[in-house]
């Protein structure tokens, strides 16, 4: 809401994006927050967790990119330390994917953290890596990692897991490498990366239409 309300106030677009991912963030961060209580995390956990949410809040709020950057990457640290995943990435099948996806997600997170925080001096290549880096490579490793679990409870479907659901993951992140990586800011390599950034959503789509079977419907007793 409140960055809706600074969008149609007029406000920048860098300035309301951090309101919006805020909320985006945080609602991940939350949801995971559920598990991570299985780890059973040392006291200190809660009340950094509050802090790392309070200056993303400030750092939103004082349209600050250290504060902001210097929260996502404490959030990164967070759930790297405290999240199941360090455990589930041991297992098999969905549960291995789901771990392999979120980790990645996390560093996805610290990496845009640090972009935040390089943005007054590195220009339009930090800007397009803060989106993107956190848009992208967060936010929706978060929907690979969470879609063949959520969406059968959610759509009364069964979605059956195949290790083919590695071929988006992995393009998702090699061609935001690509997007992101080079120093230059070559239009090439922006453009491929962009492209591959589509093709990657389009294919998890597409795994996920493929592997979805409908739950027979219970017999009605006459």
């Amino acid at each position: 809401m409140a960055g809706n309300a600074l969008h149609f106030a007029g406000a920048s677009a860098d300035y309301t994006a951090k309101w919006w991912f805020a909320f985006l963030v945080l609602t991940i961060v939350a949801e995971r927050l559920e598990l991570a209580r299985l780890m059973r995390p040392r006291p200190i956990a809660r009340p950094l967790l509050v802090a790392l949410a309070v200056l993303l809040a400030a750092g939103a709020a004082a349209d600050s990119g250290a504060l902001y950057g210097a929260a996502l990457a404490g959030l990164a640290l967070w759930l790297a330390a405290f999240d199941i995943a360090r455990r589930t990435v041991r297992a098999a099948g969905v549960a291995r994917y789901a771990a392999l996806a979120l980790l990645a997600g996390y560093a996805w997170l610290a990496a845009a953290g640090a972009a935040w925080m390089a943005l007054p001096y590195a220009g339009h290549a930090a800007r397009d890596a803060a989106l993107h880096a956190l848009g992208l490579g967060f936010v929706f490793s978060m929907i690979f990692a969470h879609a063949p679990i959520v969406l059968p409870a959610v759509a009364r479907v069964q979605l059956r897991f195949t290790p083919f659901f590695y071929a988006p993951l992995a393009l998702l992140h090699v061609s935001l490498l690509v997007r992101l990586l080079p120093a230059t800011e070559a239009l090439a390599p922006r453009q491929w990366g962009a492209a591959l950034n589509a093709g990657a959503l389009l294919l998890f789509a597409l795994c996920v239409v493929a592997r979805i079977e409908r739950r027979p419907r219970a017999r009605s007793i006459t």
